[in-house]
């Protein structure tokens, strides 16, 4: 998990230099309700000069990225698209809502097999399986949907 910190950099960097249009079919899934949306063209960002020089800083450093890699067979530093990030207004309480929505190349069912081996629940919502973490009192999940969504 260590590694989500410089990827969320290259993600904010990548965001600051590349000047994409938002995915529309990322936009239809947004909740109702959200005040606030942030998006990434990931493949703009990954290719930006700033983007390069934070991948060969993740390669190097962050051996957690490479097990997350083996485990699931997902690569976000190849295989991802789009990013677009969705949240609620703050309602002043503790908890926090957001939902980040994704394309790009997910192999399903190795990322299913390991959700499942750290402990997730498998739950079918409308026939969509949602994989759920029972180790804590919120609940947080995700979903794969077809098309490379998740």
């Amino acid at each position: 998990m260590r590694y989500i910190l410089p990827l969320s950099a290259l993600l904010l960097a990548g965001s600051l230099v590349a000047s994409a249009a938002v995915d529309s079919r990322l936009l239809a899934l947004v909740p109702s309700g959200t005040k606030i949306i942030g998006a990434i063209d990931v493949e703009r960002a990954r290719n930006s000069e700033f983007g390069q020089f934070m991948l060969n800083k993740i390669k190097t450093e962050h051996r957690g990225l490479e097990d997350f890699i083996h485990q699931t067979g997902f690569d976000p530093r190849r295989d991802l698209q789009d990013v677009v990030f969705a949240s609620p207004a703050a309602t002043g309480d503790q908890s926090s809502r957001f939902a980040i929505l994704a394309r790009g190349n997910f192999n399903a069912a190795e990322i299913k097999a390991a959700a499942v081996a750290k402990g997730a629940i498998v739950m079918t919502y409308q026939g969509v399986d949602l994989m759920v973490s029972k180790a804590s009192n919120q609940r947080t999940g995700f979903a794969l949907l077809d098309g490379g969504v998740t």
